[in-house]
């Protein structure tokens, strides 16, 4: 049986490539002129950590203990475990994550950003609240808040691999409120940090059967066809530094969230459906290289 716990988490994690986020800010509290843009590209890793991945080890421990010791199927807790330890892990993956984006002015202190990752499209607009110093000849403060809307496309071909996991009505939107500051020297050095809150609805209907299969599979019970609705929370902070000379910059950051999950799931132990607590914490290391014209 162990080929079904290996298939198990093979589906969980190639789900979960889909559905990770992109959480990097690559940019500063400092908004593009009017008649100027900014070009940036980035790469980064999301790296889930905390009680959510701890309990999805210790979940394929137990399993792969219970299987090596004869046990003919798992037990009805076993499965229980084992289904949210792999909604989780399709929910908020570890992944590597790109971007390429475009900024332009609008008005003085408000820009416009388009932005493509790897999974989804995300349209913002930000506004400078506050500006202290000469920008480009010494030192300069800025401060600025922001409203973003994001939507995660599956007709991408790097998801053409996930066909078998027929994804046809997965769905999901977010909206996110950046808060930055950042500090710059002339054009050649920016340190910049900031507060982050991202809504998530989603939505993952029947069709996500792979996982509820193997789970069904291992615990000998009949299959079912679980619809998974519900909205993520993620509060975050972000710290980056970037250098460059005129047009072209590198910048480096960390983002650091915590993840409230609780979506409603079937239970294995007596058949009903109950909110499950899938909350976690999540590292986004990013680096990515600006370009402003």
């Amino acid at each position: 049986m162990r080929p079904h716990l290996l298939a198990f988490l093979a589906a969980a994690v190639a789900l979960g490539t889909g559905c990770a986020t992109t959480l990097s800010t690559m940019d500063t509290a400092r908004t593009v002129r009017p008649g100027h843009v900014q070009i940036h590209g980035a790469y980064g890793l999301h790296l889930p950590v905390g009680s959510m991945v701890k309990g999805a080890v210790a979940t394929g421990e137990a399993v792969a203990d219970s299987i090596e010791s004869g046990q003919v199927a798992i037990s009805p807790e076993q499965a229980q475990q084992l289904y949210e330890a792999g909604i989780a892990t399709a929910l908020t993956p570890p992944s590597t994550q790109w971007e390429m984006a475009v900024r332009t002015g609008l008005f003085e202190n408000l820009d416009v950003g388009l932005r493509y990752s790897t999974n989804a499209l995300r349209l913002d607009l930000k506004f400078r609240f506050l500006h202290l110093g000469v920008d480009d000849e010494g030192k300069s403060h800025h401060m600025s808040i922001g409203l973003g809307a994001s939507r995660y496309l599956f007709n991408n071909p790097v998801f053409e691999v996930l066909d078998y996991l027929e994804l046809s009505d997965f769905s999901r939107w977010d909206l996110e409120v950046p808060l930055l500051y950042s500090w710059e020297y002339r054009r050649y050095f920016v340190f910049y940090t900031g507060l982050k809150y991202i809504y998530s609805s989603l939505e993952l209907d029947e069709n996500l059967y792979e996982i509820q299969k193997h789970v069904t599979n291992m615990a000998d019970i009949a299959p079912i066809t679980d619809h998974v609705r519900s909205s993520m929370h993620l509060f975050g902070g972000t710290v980056g530094l970037g250098g460059g000379w005129k047009y072209v910059w590198v910048y480096t950051e960390l983002t650091m969230g915590y993840t409230r999950l609780r979506p409603h799931l079937y239970s294995f132990v007596d058949g009903k459906t109950k909110q499950r607590n899938l909350d976690g914490f999540s590292i986004y290391p990013a680096i990515g290289i600006v370009v402003k014209i």
